[in-house]
């Protein structure tokens, strides 16, 4: 009997751990506020097995390529690198919390040597 209920304790757990990495994968509405103004991109997440990888594509047509991704107990991080005027780039380093429909989390870059904290969020496109 107990060996029963173990197994059955097992297969829920792993049910709930493929589902929430399922629940990552699509596309998703980002919002982040910048003193640069409101940043809006669909980010789109695919998933192979434990694999994440995706993109951010920005209204203006630029598309943001993830690397370093990764999705795991409803954290999922990634960086996306964009091209500045100047020619140099700047990375973003994304972390976020999913919940449901939800993803919550904050931006980290270098900016001129100072690190730049921004929250944004993530909604599951319709």
């Amino acid at each position: 009997m107990r060996v029963r209920m173990m197994a059955a304790v097992l297969v829920l757990a792993a049910m709930v751990g493929l589902s929430a990495q399922a629940g990552l994968a699509g596309n998703w509405a980002f919002v982040m506020d910048s003193q640069m103004g409101q940043v809006t991109a669909t980010v789109t997440f695919k998933l192979d097995g434990e694999k994440v990888s995706g993109d951010m594509k920005l209204p203006d047509g630029r598309v943001w390529p993830m690397t370093e991704a990764s999705f795991k107990d409803g954290v999922v991080k990634f960086v996306v690198t964009r091209q500045r005027p100047d020619g140099s780039a700047m990375a973003y380093h994304m972390s976020g919390k999913l919940a449901g429909d939800d993803i919550t989390g904050t931006a980290t870059a270098d900016m001129g040597g100072q690190t730049m904290e921004l929250p944004w969020s993530m909604k599951r496109a319709k």
